[in-house]
């Protein structure tokens, strides 16, 4: 979808790959048409390279969509009578050149130069000059354009068009425009078109605005506000939600964005993105958010396999959570040695290490990476593997350890036990009778 001066337009196919597009006008939706050209040439074209572009699916998509009823595509002589029954002359004279991916240039000009000459016959000559100045932006290679933008009679109203205040008060079509144009980097013209946009209700365009002076602001803070009164008035949290981290991902990246946005995450009970997005997030980790971190990962009900836990050592810790960190930790190993091995898992401590933060699991890491391969460690190896969950492993330890002491009876006490962690009855009954038969 891109938003694009008055316009919306959203690019969509269907069922046989067909592209068509829904052009809206303000609010409401002027056509659904299949282009005959999409190049550099087109309005349509240009709407796309020069508009606020928001990628599907997008809330503002959805949004905009069910706000109007749809429309099957219809011929342009249908159109233009139903469009002059809706908007003024000049509103359509504005409307037509987006129309030239359906139509010649040369039929545009003719149209936009009949609704010219209409005012003009009725002694409307401001709004005629209007059109030619409209003309002159669409078509100023034109010789009639040219031409009549030249005529004396016009010329007295040049001075309206250099000066935005009267400008903004006699043409406000061409200076939404214009203003537009220069929301990025004008800090007049973007609050004076946005407080118009949210007069007139179009909350997509002021959000859309919002968005793209954000992503081009030196202080982005100032405008994040505004953008998310304007959301919270016509989307629902989740979709507010969806809004904001595609922004971030955007690179929108500063502390008010990021911590209201992890809050609602958690608000949605969205706790695996929560995670995920602290790995992305640029502002310090607080307290408050390493807090629920370690609360998330604690919750048996949260989807692991959805957690980038790779990128888990790469958030910024505090000593003085020495003991937050070491809990964390304890949650996250067995789930790494589910994908990785030992080595792995040490390499990934190695931040934690370097910090000096004494962790007593990196300690045993590094215990069983020690040990192996040695033949006479390996039932404390087991109780490390049983320790960290990984039951398999510690089964292999416990089977060695057995054959090489085959009067011990505490590996084959270990066996009984796991093999009843796993549910495998038959083989924990024989080790538990073994077992029994050994301390005799």
């Amino acid at each position: 979808m891109a938003v694009y001066h008055m316009f919306k337009l959203i690019e969509a196919s269907d069922s046989k790959k067909q592209t068509f597009f829904l052009i809206y006008f303000k609010n409401r939706l002027l056509a659904a048409i299949k282009p005959l050209r999409f190049n550099d040439h087109s309005q349509l074209y240009k709407a796309f390279q020069n508009g606020i572009v928001f990628q599907a699916p997008h809330p503002f998509i959805d949004t905009l969509i069910h706000q109007n009823r749809p429309s099957a595509i219809q011929s342009f002589q249908h159109l233009l009578k139903q469009w002059q029954h809706q908007y003024s002359s000049l509103e359509i004279a504005h409307i037509l050149p987006l129309f030239d991916s359906i139509l010649e240039k040369e039929t545009i000009i003719k149209l936009v130069r009949d609704i010219f000459y209409e005012y003009r016959r009725n002694g409307k000559y401001f709004l005629a000059y209007r059109v030619i100045r409209l003309l002159k932006q669409y078509a100023p290679e034109n010789p009639w354009v040219e031409q009549i933008a030249n005529d004396l009679d016009f010329r007295k109203y040049d001075d309206i068009y250099q000066n935005d205040d009267a400008l903004w008060e006699k043409d406000k079509l061409m200076a939404e425009q214009l203003f537009f144009e220069r929301t990025a980097y004008d800090e007049k013209a973007y609050a004076k078109l946005q407080s118009e946009l949210l007069e007139q209700n179009r909350l997509i365009d002021a959000a859309a605005l919002s968005i793209h002076r954000l992503l081009h602001s030196r202080t982005p803070e100032q405008d994040y506000e505004s953008l998310r009164t304007t959301l919270s008035t016509f989307l629902s949290d989740q979709d507010t939600a969806l809004v904001l981290l595609q922004l971030h991902q955007q690179g929108a990246a500063f502390p008010a964005l990021e911590y209201d946005l992890f809050d609602l995450l958690l608000k949605l009970h969205w706790y695996e993105r929560a995670v995920n997005f602290l790995f992305d997030q640029h502002s310090p980790i607080t307290e408050y958010q390493s807090q629920q971190f370690a609360s998330i990962l604690a919750d048996p009900a949260i989807q692991m396999d959805e957690i980038q836990l790779e990128k888990i050592n790469t958030l910024p810790v505090n000593k003085q959570n020495a003991g937050t960190i070491e809990k964390t930790i304890r949650l996250i190993i067995p789930l790494l040695l589910k994908k990785h091995d030992l080595n792995y898992v040490k390499k990934w401590l190695q931040p934690f290490e370097e910090q000096h933060i004494p962790l007593p699991s990196a300690a045993k890491i590094n215990r069983m990476l020690a040990i192996q391969d040695d033949p006479d460690q390996q039932f404390l190896l087991g109780e490390l593997y049983y320790e960290f969950q990984q039951l398999k492993k510690a089964i292999d330890c416990f089977s060695w350890e057995m054959e090489l002491h085959p009067n011990d009876p505490k590996p084959v006490q270990w066996l009984a036990k796991i093999y009843s962690h796993l549910g495998m009855t038959e083989e924990a009954k024989a080790y538990q009778y073994m077992y029994s038969t050994m301390k005799k």
